[in-house]
């Protein structure tokens, strides 16, 4: 039961989920979901939970509807509510099956009066994160993307118990609680990007380079991380004296003369406030180059057809669009630029 233990300390520390909270499991039937919620169910006595569990088949197996009633007979065994989330023609891909199931999950989160919601994501799945942004030329939020809590809508925060728990704990725990995990065949299909990363690159790098790889990743992974704390704490200060929340625009006198990575963590801040998106190297550097043009001067279209000009000592997007309805997001809670796929 060390683990037990490990996931108490952890939720302790950060008061992540504090005593008597309504919170809402989300468990797929894998041994991360399902260790989570058998962990959950044996902290409730002390610490007084409201639990609740729900399920999102994305409808891609054939299987998914017995893995949903295997999962209803678990849960009511347990003796918790069960809601079940089921996509209609949801397509394959990583991205928009994310989308998918996160705005599932607050829409279930917040009819129920759930204002925290859990996910079984672990150390394990923070280093993948880490390798999967790398290849996609993320900056520092993206490499860190994975935190342990985060606001998913102003009435509902993500909190990952096991977020410093690697998945071979995940699975001794569901073996010697006698757990039974429903297979995901797609957990092998080497089509999505994630498996491959765990399934060949990962392997690669322990057999040929270190086989403590993961473990030094997540050390990088701690030191990014407070680094990353550093850069909002700077942000949080000088977002004030650059941005103009009524306008939406940028002081480009006063941007040129921070530091270069807090240029470029501001105008990614810029560029995701309007565009929503997930903002690339490129597009920030085209923004960066308009500090030293001349009025008029823009990028190319970005994202939705906007453009980022240059009027005197601001820079705005263009005024042929509509004004975006988030200018006022503060720094710290804004949604980190590089989301991550989990």
């Amino acid at each position: 039961m060390n683990l037990l233990r490990q996931v108490r300390s952890f939720l302790r520390q950060f008061d992540y989920l504090p005593p008597h909270s309504r919170v809402l499991v989300a468990v797929s039937g894998g041994q991360d979901s399902l260790c989570l919620l058998d962990i959950l169910h044996r902290l409730q006595p002390r610490w007084g939970w409201t639990l609740g569990v729900v399920h999102c088949d994305h409808g891609w197996r054939p299987d998914s509807q017995d893995n949903a009633r295997y999962l209803q007979h678990l849960v009511e065994q347990y003796g918790y509510p069960y809601y079940l989330l089921q996509a209609q023609n949801l397509s394959p891909q990583e991205a928009k099956a994310r989308q998918w199931r996160y705005q599932a999950l607050v829409r279930v989160a917040t009819q129920n009066h759930y204002p925290i919601i859990t996910t079984g994501h672990t150390a394990s799945d923070r280093v993948e994160t880490f390798l999967f942004n790398l290849w996609r030329g993320s900056g520092l939020d993206g490499l860190v993307a994975l935190s342990p809590s985060r606001a998913l809508s102003p009435q509902v925060r993500l909190v990952r118990p096991l977020w410093r728990v690697p998945r071979t704990a995940t699975a001794a725990y569901c073996q010697q609680q006698g757990l039974t995990v429903w297979p995901d065949a797609t957990n092998a299909d080497m089509n999505y990007r994630r498996n491959r990363i765990r399934r060949e690159l990962l392997p690669y790098l322990r057999t040929h380079f270190n086989p403590q790889v993961e473990q030094q990743l997540l050390q990088t992974l701690e030191i990014l991380s407070a680094e990353q704390e550093f850069w909002r704490g700077w942000l949080q200060a000088v977002w004030p004296q650059v941005y103009d929340p009524e306008q939406q625009t940028l002081n480009r006198p006063k941007l040129r003369k921070l530091p270069m990575a807090l240029q470029r963590y501001v105008l990614r801040l810029f560029l995701h406030n309007v565009l929503r998106r997930a903002v690339n190297f490129r597009q920030v550097e085209q923004v960066r180059r308009l500090l030293t043009e001349n009025t008029g001067a823009s990028t190319a279209p970005l994202p939705g057809g906007w453009r980022v000009v240059v009027r005197g000592d601001v820079l705005a997007f263009n005024p042929g669009q509509p004004a975006a309805s988030n200018s006022r997001v503060h720094p710290r809670s804004a949604p980190a630029p590089d989301a991550p796929l989990d």
